[in-house]
C-alpha cells in the first residue's frame, strides 16, 4: 500500500500505510477518497502488489505443495504400516490353536509371603 501511496503527496506515506493497514477508519476513508481521486480501487492495489511479490509467492507456493507432498507420503506409509501390521497380527491369531488352562497354585515360598 506504501509504494500506491506514493504517488500521493501525502507527509506521511509510510505512516498512513500503517494505519491503513490497522483498519483505522479515518485512514481507510482517507485513502479510500486518494485511491478514487486517482481512479483506483482496491482491486488495483491488490494487482499491483500481487505483482510486485509475484516472486515471493510462487516461492511460498512451492514450499506449501513440498509440504504437503511430504505429509501426504508420510500418511501413506503410516496407512501401509498399520495394513502390515494387522495383516501380521490376523495371521498370528489364526496360528493360534486352542489352548486349555489350568489353575496352578502357588508356591510354598509365595504362600507365606
Amino acid at each position: 500500500m506504501d509504494l500506491v501511496l506514493l504517488r500521493f503527496d501525502l507527509r506521511d506515506t509510510i505512516g498512513t500505510a500503517k494505519r491503513w493497514a490497522a483498519r483505522d477508519e479515518a485512514t481507510m476513508r482517507e485513502v479510500d477518497a486518494l485511491l478514487a481521486s486517482a481512479g483506483l480501487t482496491m482491486d488495483s492495489v491488490m494487482a499491483q502488489t500481487l505483482r510486485l511479490h509475484i516472486d515471493e509467492i510462487e516461492r511460498i507456493d512451492r514450499m506449501v505443495a513440498s509440504a504437503e507432498a511430504r505429509r501426504n507420503t508420510a500418511l501413506r506409509e503410516l496407512d501401509r504400516h498399520r495394513a502390515e501390521l494387522a495383516q501380521r497380527l490376523r495371521r498370528v491369531t489364526e496360528e493360534i490353536e486352542d489352548a486349555e488352562f489350568e489353575v496352578v497354585a502357588p508356591a510354598p515360598a509365595e504362600q507365606a509371603a
